[in-house]
């Protein structure tokens, strides 16, 4: 469990309205095998911009899934799907692969 309140910095001249934000994460992570872990997160937040434009201005939220595999001892492969839930400002999904070596 994560959470952070922001402030931007550079916002004058901007022609946008900023403000403070916040973001929070919640992960769940749970091994399924010896080799093998199944992880969740739920990030979500407030809007950075009050513009009247409801694309910029509604919360962000998303969802991921993935997995870590351990291929053999200090090596480590992560498969992770991200769905953007509701705004539109934002990829609306992605796929992450990363490898590990210890």
């Amino acid at each position: 469990l994560e959470g952070w309140i922001m402030q931007p910095l550079n916002i004058e001249d901007t022609g946008v309205d900023y403000r403070a934000y916040a973001r929070g994460i919640a992960s769940v992570g749970w091994l399924w095998r010896e080799n093998l872990s199944l992880l969740a997160q739920i990030h979500a937040g407030t809007s950075a911009f009050d513009t009247g434009l409801t694309q910029l201005d509604d919360p962000p939220s998303q969802i991921g899934l993935g997995i870590n595999w351990k291929l053999k001892q200090g090596t480590m492969i992560n498969l992770s799907f991200v769905e953007n839930i509701n705004q539109q400002t934002t990829p609306d999904f992605s796929f992450t692969v990363g490898l590990y070596f210890d």
